[in-house]
């Protein structure tokens, strides 16, 4: 639920209410008044009436200053964020209304989101003389995650400008999604189960693709009989047509490892991935869950559409690497979470025992797995700042690691870019086809 700081709930990133000022002497109402008492202080010492003298007009327009133009007790705010939920590099309005009751010299509004945010401002952020202002602000979200638009800055004065009041307000819950990485030719599992989709399967059935023809059958629908053929032969001949079905797909996000790979965590580019991969397959038509794979496991079961997108996505957003002595296991989850026969996709550097053995336990269950390894073929910070000796080891033992992975039927994708993740190349093995 989306929250404005101080102000009464609404519906959606629109927040409006009224807030309490708290007046105080203005920088100016200060300067002035320090230099009339100064002053006067300093002709009553040295006793000099001209050095008075200059000073009154200080205190003479302090007074004016002071005394010039209402101090409203609340303001009337109104703040609106464009989407609720956006890309990375998206570019939303933040839109700022502030009314006051009573005309004021000066109203300006400067949000301060921080790194995360790039703000320009669409129009003026500083207004004279007014009692209202609407002010636009084009907001650019620069990283993923659910993100809280903090800092959001009011300052008024009052028309002799003599008196200033401050406000921050805070929007919460915007939820920035990552960007899209293209999935290319994705893999399709050789088995799909017979629910209805848009794969086109290789059995007869309800479907757009053409198959063949055979002889008509009780029960053929008149619409499929196919006239030509059936005049030549002379006997009713209908057409056949492939069956069009989903798989079950789940993408298992390795959230035992913290580890950098050329100065980026391997936790960003895996939520990357993942959230690509369940938007390129959910498309197709197919049945999309997840599984975080922690000492806090955490699943979302495969399901079709948007609200899959969303599920899998809130799970995503509150992702983070789990520190526990408890181990890690499949076993742990439901059935709904794994369906039998499920196309799964492992997002993982492959640097704890833990993520191997449930790679195995997958094939052992028969599932089609595809690994997409976060290292590729470059190496973790920890292992560039260690030895030749102990860096050429590492690269032994991992030839070795993906060797094995690949022995059991596995197919190994490698992230080689950030943008982009191949499946080009990529096909579901005989020992694939037999398990599933």
């Amino acid at each position: 639920m989306v929250a404005l700081a101080g102000l009464d709930p609404g519906a959606g990133l629109h927040r409006e209410g009224r807030r309490p000022l708290a007046w105080q002497p203005s920088h100016l109402a200060s300067r002035l008044a320090t230099t009339g008492v100064l002053g006067i202080a300093l002709g009553l010492i040295v006793a000099r009436s001209g050095l008075m003298v200059i000073a009154a007009p200080s205190l003479v327009a302090l007074v004016i200053v002071l005394g010039r133009g209402s101090r409203p007790d609340e303001l009337d705010l109104e703040v609106s964020v464009s989407e609720e939920q956006c890309l990375e590099g998206e570019e939303l309005e933040l839109r700022v209304r502030v009314l006051s009751t009573t005309r004021l010299g000066q109203i300006s509004v400067v949000p301060q989101l921080g790194d995360e945010f790039e703000v320009t401002p669409l129009a003026p952020g500083l207004v004279r003389n007014v009692s209202g202002a609407v002010f636009s602000f084009r907001v650019v979200p620069l990283r993923w995650g659910k993100k809280n638009l903090t800092d959001i800055n009011i300052s008024t004065r009052t028309l002799g400008l003599g008196w200033t009041a401050h406000l921050e307000i805070s929007v919460y819950g915007l939820r920035v999604l990552p960007s899209r990485v293209t999935a290319r030719d994705l893999a399709i599992p050789a088995g799909v189960l017979t629910r209805m989709g848009q794969h086109v399967g290789r059995r007869p059935g309800p479907g757009m693709e053409f198959l063949g023809t055979r002889e008509y059958a009780a029960g053929d629908s008149v619409r499929t009989v196919n006239w030509p053929a059936s005049s030549r032969s002379r006997k009713l001949i209908v057409n056949e047509y492939a069956s069009e079905r989903s798989s079950d797909v789940v993408v298992l996000v390795d959230l035992t490892t913290e580890v950098d790979v050329e100065g980026s965590p391997v936790l960003e580019g895996s939520i990357r991935i993942a959230s690509s991969l369940a938007q390129a397959y959910l498309e197709q038509g197919d049945r999309v869950g997840l599984v975080g794979f922690g000492a806090r496991l955490r699943w979302v079961a495969p399901r079709l559409g948007a609200q899959a997108y969303h599920r899998i996505m809130d799970e995503m957003l509150s992702a983070a690497i789990n520190q526990s002595f408890v181990e890690p296991s499949l076993s742990r989850l439901p059935l709904s979470a794994l369906p039998t026969g499920s196309l799964v996709f492992v997002v993982s550097p492959l640097l704890e025992r833990a993520v191997l053995d449930s790679i195995a336990d997958l094939r052992r269950r028969g599932h089609a797995v595809i690994v997409v390894d976060m290292i590729g073929g470059a190496e973790p910070s920890e292992v560039q700042q260690a030895s030749v000796l102990s860096s050429r080891i590492w690269r032994l033992e991992r030839e070795a690691l993906l060797s094995a992975l690949t022995d059991l039927g596995v197919a190994m994708v490698p992230w080689g870019h950030p943008s982009e993740v191949s499946f080009a190349r990529l096909r579901v093995s005989s020992a694939q086809r037999r398990s599933m």
